[in-house]
């Protein structure tokens, strides 16, 4: 994350299969490009796995998986600038079957 100044921006710093919310409370204002103090907010890190067997249980049929190096969240420049491509956003197209109706 772009908050840890001194850390290496490719050293995993969190753990991938997290079960319980983050917590934080810092909001951010994209427009105006600053922080400020804010009510608790709650967010999950859900894993790839958890995504596509949502979707599988869910009669949805993948069509395109796309992973990109681009940082949409605005949270990792740090690690978008290190020079290594690791992905850092996707694209992904499901349908619902016709068969599934």
């Amino acid at each position: 994350s772009d908050d840890d100044k001194e850390s290496d921006p490719l050293k995993l710093i969190a753990p991938y299969f997290k079960a319980d919310p983050y917590e934080e409370t810092n909001g951010v204002d994209y427009v105006g490009k600053s922080t400020y103090e804010s009510k608790p907010m709650y967010w999950f890190v859900w894993k790839l796995s958890d995504i596509l067997n949502e979707l599988i249980h869910s009669g949805l049929q993948l069509q395109s998986f796309h992973e990109y190096e681009d940082d949409i969240s605005a949270n990792h420049s740090r690690n978008e600038s290190a020079g290594v491509a690791i992905p850092l956003s996707y694209i992904l197209v499901a349908r619902k079957s016709v068969d599934s109706f």
